[in-house]
């Protein structure tokens, strides 16, 4: 008997190849930062996600014999619209074949389709109604602010203990690169050398007040946020990688593409709190 493509599975002859993305893209901001709780296909559909206002439930101690006091829950949801995230590229035949080409080249699109949707993620704009995309980002929402970060880390503790105090456990830290360095360069009293985050010369781990640390290039200039990652509902679909020799076939070339469908929305703006880190006057 010949193998062949008609008589083996689909997956050896692929036209499309679509990988979980908690697999292919585990480094993307929705990914590490929202809570995926399903996923669309297509502009129109959205993914709509009941929740309780944990405020509107009452629990506490009642007496032998007496009537339990009764909560009145306010039952909500949040509809998160997606949108696709996508790269093309044409190859020549020729190259595609050498070693690795194809591995190579999907690795690094991948890539490319993680840095737009983080930049997405958090600074799409609002899409002007009745449109729904691309979906609204977090740094568009309405999020609380607790203003600018100088000199110590007491705004970034106020930030915290709101997302405490209404009832959240904040799960991340972002900030943008030169925010960290500007942290990193905070010194424990004035002309010490000792980093407020780190001792001596050894580098500050990337933890904040306990909170794990996430440095991402799609937050400008000296911002940061502190977020409760269950308070920000998102749909992601699979990544999906296809060639084809059809579309440049009279010059003999592939096409490969890559997409990524996904949304977010916050769901409760008091657990994700923006900021910024001062920048000393030279």
């Amino acid at each position: 008997m010949t193998v062949t493509t008609t008589t083996s599975a689909i997956s050896w002859s692929p036209d499309v190849v679509a990988l979980p993305p908690q697999d292919a893209i585990p480094d993307a901001l929705v990914m590490q930062c929202a809570t995926v709780l399903g996923s669309a296909d297509g502009d129109a559909p959205v993914v709509r996600v009941p929740y309780v206002d944990d405020t509107s439930l009452v629990a506490g101690f009642t007496p032998e014999g007496t009537n339990i006091t009764l909560s009145e829950p306010d039952l909500s949801e949040v509809a998160v619209s997606t949108g696709k995230v996508s790269c093309l590229l044409r190859i020549s035949r020729e190259q595609l074949e050498q070693a690795n080409a194809q591995e190579l080249i999907v690795h690094e699109m991948a890539k490319q389709i993680i840095k737009s949707a983080d930049v997405a993620f958090l600074n799409q704009t609002a899409p002007v109604p009745p449109a729904v995309i691309p979906p609204t980002g977090v740094l568009a929402s309405s999020i609380s602010d607790a203003g600018e970060v100088s000199g110590n880390l007491d705004t970034l503790i106020d930030a915290v203990s709101w997302i405490q105090a209404s009832g959240g456990t904040p799960s991340h830290i972002l900030l943008s690169p030169l925010a960290w360095a500007e942290l990193r360069k905070l010194k424990v009293t004035t002309g010490s050398a000792q980093s407020l985050l780190g001792a001596g010369s050894g580098d500050a781990a990337s933890t904040l007040l306990g909170i794990p640390v996430l440095v991402t290039f799609a937050l400008e200039d000296t911002e940061g946020l502190v977020l409760d990652r269950r308070s920000i509902a998102a749909a992601a679909s699979p990544v999906e990688y296809a060639t084809s020799e059809h579309a440049y076939f009279t010059a003999d070339s592939y096409a490969i593409r890559g997409t990524f469908r996904f949304g977010a929305k916050v769901m409760n703006g008091e657990r994700v709190v923006k900021f910024t880190v001062k920048v000393p006057t030279p």
